[in-house]
């Protein structure tokens, strides 16, 4: 256990009193030194803050910074104690590097470190990244600031640093930051290490928002199958097109932080999960052509190495930091031994949880995590409220093996261990008068109202793993017989293949957590994993927690029906459609917390100029990719051509902005209004579509000109359908000053004119040239949709 308070005294900073799992979480030998295939490795020398336990900071205020030494820094230093000088600098991004070979065995798809950092196939192995960044897009944000250091503390090959940020700090720089760290020994530099993505400076204020997000799950390919199962808009039909759009939706709403409750990527198989192959595994080949005992599993082929580089991608393109729990996705493991048919059996229950295995490890996602995310459970202070992240998959290593992305064992479980660590944290935070939040990904309680409610039957034992065609079968067996087989909770106490008694069996780990719930002042729980989103207020002890699911980023969602009996006939009961979102809470230093938004995604549009890049590289003119603009006015129009296979005759320049202000355009309004006026389904002859196609064309150059590229935006849209209003920040690249010339048209899905007017907005220079800023509240969809268009003047 580890706590760590802020040196040098002054004024307290946004977070403190900060709990790491354990300070050796990120040494090599714990991680990439222990297992087969190769990690890309992100956490070297800054051990906190991190992308995925960031830190958040005032102006004015101190920070802390810990770094892991190796033995040969280590001694450097403690030989020239009294010399040391640290050098620290943030900026939204650093724009070069730190001189490091690409990690041993990803040589082969990156041409240097630059393009690993960045996740571009760049090498001359090829591959797609689950998530990518557009190389043609103007780079972030660059402006440096540095933070001087007032404390450091070198103890066990650990370098401790309290630095403060400088008082005076420009609006704009209110957001996540790159963290640099460099050490020197007079005129030697001995240390150099960029954290990404991992201090937050805050604006002062009384009331922050932060973001509840859970399973992005990137690799999930189920919902591109089951898509016509869940609502979604049209053209968000791919999981990357759907990051791509949280990623404009969340910037905009600009919380202070983020709260992420598991399953970030997938943890899936080359072999088992592309091609012919499909997203089912290829389960039915596997089935009905068993393995012999020769048979070979496939699993070095595993995809977490691109997984997790495409997660932190787009963690990477978030204007804030995310606190982050680890998911069942997020923690599976193999063993070499798993990896043959005749070996298999061979496997027994060790006492490892992560690190050093008595058996060969092939690969652990913990691992990953460790060196790619942060530590796996940890706390921290914000103001009133003590927040912890939990690690619920906290299984022995043997109960988390799996064949791609099918694991005998899905479901939570906490070990002595932490348990013990959460207990020391929670007295702690209580002595200290704080309120608690708990965040992680599955549900004590092993079974929630809404979805699925009783204590034992959804607590399944720890099962051993079979071999691969037998496995499936199984699962298969199961979920037919119980659909809610695959969304196991909560493991139950009993455990197979524990031949030498290691399991404690009057340990339940759900129990001795809702034991510590109730007991210390704990107010919400934040969780994942069902993919649906609902909230259950339960009364403990006397008070009234209040558990909160919220539904998948980007996975397969699932419905979700307000009644204990989840068994009961389809129709039965009041229903949440499955749908992607998110949730946005309002918390104060007073220790109030409110709800502020429930939001689908892909209701709040943003396009700024047109996406000349990003959406026509991945999805094309003309592919099953097509993105579908149907959030824009004329969705009918829309759906109908769509259906009527007319689509590539009206939109076959590309990106959707452009049909859709040639749609405004009154030549073209007049052409469509006859055809509007069809009866179903009834299909445009050829000389309609003729017409149609021929308008669209004299008017593509027109509307390029007037709305602009991405990069030198002339035009900007903005759509809210959602039920409730919101307010954001835009922000974007721009050429010029912008002044009074900037004006702000409301319109209704009758296009309209609502109002116009002059908004508020600045201007501001960085290292790349200016961006631009402005603040807007859009209302409620109501009965119309609502759209605002921003036009620019040069």
């Amino acid at each position: 256990m580890f706590f760590f308070h802020l040196f040098g005294g002054g004024v307290q900073a946004a977070l403190s009193n900060i709990q790491l799992e354990d300070l050796n979480y990120a040494d090599v030998n714990n991680n990439e030194a222990i297992q087969v295939l190769p990690i890309p490795t992100r956490i070297h020398e800054i051990i906190f803050p991190t992308l995925g336990f960031p830190s958040l900071v005032f102006p004015g205020d101190t920070f802390s910074i810990i770094l892991q030494l190796s033995d040969e820094q280590a001694k450097v230093l403690q030989e020239n104690i009294n010399k040391i000088y640290p050098v620290i600098a943030l900026s939204p991004y650093i724009g070069h590097g730190v001189s490091r070979g690409i990690p041993t065995g990803l040589e082969s798809y990156y041409r240097n470190y630059n393009d690993f950092e960045e996740h571009q196939a760049t090498g001359a192995k090829p591959f797609v990244p689950y998530f990518r960044t557009n190389p043609l897009k103007p780079r972030k944000m660059q402006q440096e600031m540095f933070a001087q250091w007032e404390y450091y503390r070198l103890s066990d090959h650990k370098l401790f640093l309290t630095v403060r940020l400088p008082k005076e700090v420009s609006s704009h720089l209110y957001r996540v930051h790159d963290l640099e760290v460099r050490i020197f020994i007079g005129d030697q530099q001995v240390i150099h290490d960029i954290q990404r993505h991992s201090v937050g400076v805050l604006e002062k204020k009384e009331t922050f928002r932060f973001v509840h997000l859970a399973d992005p799950q990137i690799n999930n390919l189920g919902f591109q199958f089951y898509g016509n199962k869940f609502n979604r808009p049209d053209d968000l039909n791919t999981q990357e097109f759907a990051l791509e759009q949280a990623v404009k939706e969340l910037n905009f709403l600009r919380p202070d932080f983020g709260v992420m409750s598991g399953d970030l990527v997938e943890g899936g198989n080359n072999y088992y999960n592309s091609g012919s192959m499909g997203a089912f595994f290829a389960g039915m080949e596997m089935i009905f052509e068993p393995y012999n005992d020769n048979s070979h599993y496939y699993l070095e082929k595993s995809s977490y190495w691109n997984e997790y580089q495409s997660i932190v991608q787009f963690l990477r393109e978030l204007s804030f930091p995310t606190f982050n729990a680890v998911g069942n996705h997020d923690g599976y493991a193999a063993y070499v031994k798993q990896n043959e048919v005749r070996t298999l059996p061979q496997l027994s229950l060790t006492k490892s949880r992560v690190g050093v295995d008595s058996e060969p490890i092939l690969y652990d996602g913990k691992h990953f995590w460790r060196k790619m995310i942060g530590p796996r459970y940890y706390s921290f202070d914000f103001g009133p409220w003590h927040f912890v992240a939990m690690d619920t998959f906290d299984h022995y290593r043997f109960y988390r093996i799996h064949y791609s992305n099918f694991g005998a064992n899905n479901g939570g479980w906490i070990s002595e261990e932490q348990m013990e660590w959460l207990k020391s944290d929670l007295e702690a935070a209580r002595q200290s008068g704080k309120k608690i939040i708990l965040f992680g990904h599955h549900d004590p309680r092993g079974g929630v109202h809404g979805m699925f409610f009783d204590d034992e039957t959804r607590r399944y034992p720890r099962r051993t793993l079979l071999r691969l065609g037998d496995e499936l079968w199984y699962q298969y067996k199961q979920y037919q017989e119980d659909m809610l087989y695959a969304g196991q909770e909560w493991a139950g106490v009993k455990a197979q293949g524990d031949t030498e008694g290691i399991i404690d069996p009057t340990y339940d780990s759900a129990k001795e957590l809702l034991k510590l719930i109730s007991e210390y002042p704990v107010t919400h729980v934040f969780l994942g994993h069902v993919h649906a989103g609902y909230e259950d207020e339960v009364k403990m002890n006397g008070r009234v927690v209040r558990f909160i699911h919220t539904t998948a980023l980007s996975a397969q969602p699932t419905s979700v029906r307000n009644t204990e009996d989840y068994h009961q006939k389809t129709g039965e009961g009041e229903a949440k459609p499955a749908h992607w979102g998110y949730r946005m809470f309002e918390i104060d230093l007073d220790g109030n917390l409110r709800e502020f938004s429930d939001l689908e995604l892909g209701k709040l549009r943003i396009s700024v100029g047109i996406d000349s890049t990003y959406r026509s590289q991945l999805g094309g003119i003309i592919s099953p990719k097509r993105p579908l603009p149907t959030w824009l006015p004329y969705s009918d129009v829309i759906h109908r051509v769509a259906k009527e296979k007319a689509l590539p005759f009206l939109f076959s320049h590309g990106d959707p902005i452009i049909s859709f202000y040639a749609l405004l355009n009154p030549n073209l309004k007049d052409k469509l209004r006859p055809l509007l006026l069809l009866p179903l389904p009834t299909l445009w002859d050829q000389t309609q579509r003729d017409t149609i196609s021929d308008a669209f064309s004299h008017l593509y150059f027109s509307v390029l000109d007037e709305v602009g590229k991405d990069e030198l935006a002339k035009k900007i849209l903005i759509y809210n359908g959602n039920a409730v209003s919101v307010n954001g920040i835009l922000e974007f690249p721009i050429r010029y000053e912008m002044g009074k010339e900037v004006m702000l048209s409301t319109y209704s899905s009758e296009w309209n004119l609502v109002e116009s007017h002059v908004i508020n907005s600045q201007t501001y220079k960085t290292q790349e040239g200016r961006w631009g800023s402005m603040g807007l509240e859009l209302p409620a969809q109501n009965s119309v949709s609502h759209y605002v268009t921003i036009s620019l003047a040069n």
